[in-house]
């Protein structure tokens, strides 16, 4: 190590030198608790159960438990905040979790319901699909027959009349493809999700725990992803988007439910964010979703035994399969027809209220000026929350969203919001900023593990986080350092020195 490099328990004590008041790096909001106790009390008692063991965030557990919730009513009802204002259930959520924090294990926990309906719809229509494929196949040959009788008479100079009449009875009469239900999609283009969502079952689902997959996939590419946002704009509304295609069939706008959770890194959400331009907040695409950021609990899991059962999660997970048992209400045509949820006269007093509250709080000036988008769609989430705890315990669209479930809603509504405000200050920095954030967490981790003070401008440049080997965008990362009360810069000899407040090195400071 440089020489410059010195020991902190020889050098004469900084301390006597006079630092100024340290100002924050970022713009700091705290997180709050999650509303554990504002879900359905077989919800909350699966997730305290799942996350006893897996010890990942509870708002990580909770999300995948809500998702799950999401997938199975979404198209059973849909919930009007009055005469005018309906729409679906669905719900978008974004998740921030680095590597290691047990996102896979707590999808998978609640996902045991979704995946035993699928393969019990799969089984129960086996047959029926064999039948339509064998038919068609009959049907298909039909018509090639007929066609060819048709050219054939044509070339001939003999009447066909009878053949384009046998051939129209043929059209008329072309097999249904039967819809086998298929809730978990995989990444897609537009296209081809709302393909599925017209052509195969009206009600999906885009799940990830590895959420670079999904936004860093083929339909997020650069050429296609202003089409793939504007695709789930109209989708989290409860439309498909109408299509006109010269190759394949086309199509208008219909009824279709779509829910959307992933799981992310920062460094994977971060390079989408920059690839899309701005499209995913302009376009309105983040305001939609639920968001959270959880402190990690990496560092404080010890080890703990696999439970020999866990009677909660089976109880959850068999609720989710019994709902979706029941079979969504389709029409004659195979088009999807929700119910309609109305809320109590309690509930919508409780919205109005909390839709007002927020509404005043987007004025300049405001708590949530600067969080406008997300915030003027807060009091939509509350609603589907509540209508999807509502019929989750109900199970039945019948019964008015009650007082007590609209307040459950507006509680995971609005730490959702807290949440994206958190997340979106994190944005709002600029480049510099993040390169001095970045730089102040790896000057204090560094020093505190080699017992520092010091380093050399050199020492940074060959040892610091990546953006600090540009020289340029490391002396302006120091130079913002400096202005708020972090370092001193000084010259020793031929060496510049950065020498870091000690009360950063305490644990003082953000």
């Amino acid at each position: 190590m440089s020489a410059a490099v010195v020991d902190i328990k020889t050098q004469s004590p900084s301390d006597a030198r006079e630092w100024p008041e340290i100002t924050p790096l970022r713009n700091h909001y705290e997180s709050l608790p999650y509303p554990l106790d504002a879900l359905p009390s077989i919800t909350r008692e699966a997730v305290t159960e799942v996350q006893g063991h897996v010890q990942a965030p509870t708002a990580m557990v909770a999300g995948c438990a809500v998702s799950s919730m999401s997938i199975a009513i979404q198209g059973f009802a849909d919930v009007a905040r009055d005469r005018h204002l309906t729409g679906p259930v669905s719900l978008f959520q974004l998740t921030m979790g680095d590597s290691g924090e047990r996102k896979t294990t707590c999808q998978n926990a609640f996902g045991g319901g979704i995946e035993a309906y699928e393969r019990q719809a799969a089984q129960d229509m086996a047959e029926e699909v064999k039948q339509y494929r064998s038919d068609i196949e009959i049907h298909n040959a039909k018509c090639q027959g007929v066609t060819a009788s048709i050219k054939k008479n044509t070339t001939d100079g003999k009447p066909t009349g009878d053949l384009e009449n046998q051939h129209r009875q043929l059209i008329n009469t072309k097999p249904i493809e039967p819809k086998v239900p298929r809730l978990l999609l995989t990444d897609a283009t537009p296209e081809a999700l709302t393909h599925t969502l017209v052509k195969s079952w009206p009600c999906g689902a885009i799940v990830s725990d590895e959420g670079g997959a999904v936004f860093g996939g083929h339909g997020m590419s650069k050429d296609s992803v202003m089409r793939y946002l504007a695709a789930l704009n109209t989708l989290w509304g409860g439309k498909t988007q109408a299509t006109s295609r010269r190759t394949s069939e086309s199509y208008g706008a219909i009824n279709a439910r779509l829910t959307f959770h992933t799981q992310i890194q920062g460094a994977a959400l971060n390079d989408f964010i920059k690839r899309s331009g701005g499209l995913a907040r302009g376009s309105g695409f983040f305001a939609r979703f639920l968001i959270c950021a959880p402190e990690s609990t990496q560092g404080e899991r010890k080890y703990k035994e696999p439970p020999t059962d866990t009677p909660a999660l089976d109880k959850f997970n068999n609720r989710i399969h019994e709902i979706l048992s029941a079979g969504n209400p389709l029409n004659e045509l195979g088009e999807l027809e929700p119910s309609m949820m109305q809320l109590s006269p309690e509930a919508k007093a409780e919205w109005v209220t909390f839709h007002d509250t927020v509404e005043h709080k987007l004025r300049a000036g405001g708590e949530f000026a600067d969080l406008r988008d997300t915030a003027s769609k807060v009091a939509d989430n509350a609603t589907r929350l509540a209508a999807i705890f509502a019929y989750f315990e109900t199970r039945t669209p019948a019964t008015p969203v009650s007082l007590e479930h609209m307040r459950s809603g507006v509680a995971v509504a609005t730490w959702h919001l807290y949440e994206s405000q958190r997340f979106f200050a994190e944005l709002a920095i600029t480049n510099e900023q993040s390169d001095a954030a970045n730089l102040n967490d790896w000057l204090v981790s560094y020093c505190n593990k080699n017992a520092l003070q010091q380093l050399t401008k050199r020492n940074i440049q060959q040892l610091g986080p990546s953006p600090t080997r540009n020289v340029d965008r490391r002396d302006r990362a120091l130079e913002l350092l400096s202005n708020g009360g972090r370092v001193t810069l000084v010259k020793q000899g031929s060496a510049d020195v950065v020498i870091v407040n000690p009360a950063l090195l305490a644990g003082g400071a953000l």
